[in-house]
């Protein structure tokens, strides 16, 4: 479990994190109050590294657009 709510990691920092293996045994992923947008919401999307994430949270980022989080949820269908 990951939780970064309230540190303003913004797209740059939703990437970072996207691309970090060592990300990859995470169950649990809490991004809320990030300053996340669509960029950072479709790195995670693409993320080799985020295969085992059962529950990922967003809330709270005005930035991330529907269809940002409609990338998530494609994704990350329980989360």
């Amino acid at each position: 479990r990951l939780d970064l709510s309230g540190n303003a990691i913004g797209d740059a920092g939703a990437k970072m994190l996207a691309a970090c293996p060592d990300v990859a045994g995470l169950r649990s992923l809490d991004l809320s109050g990030t300053d996340l947008g669509y960029a950072g919401a479709c790195a995670l999307a693409d993320s080799p590294h985020l295969g085992r994430l059962r529950t990922l949270t967003v809330g709270d980022n005005p930035r991330l657009p529907a269809d940002g989080v409609a990338v998530l949820r494609e994704r990350f269908p329980t989360g």
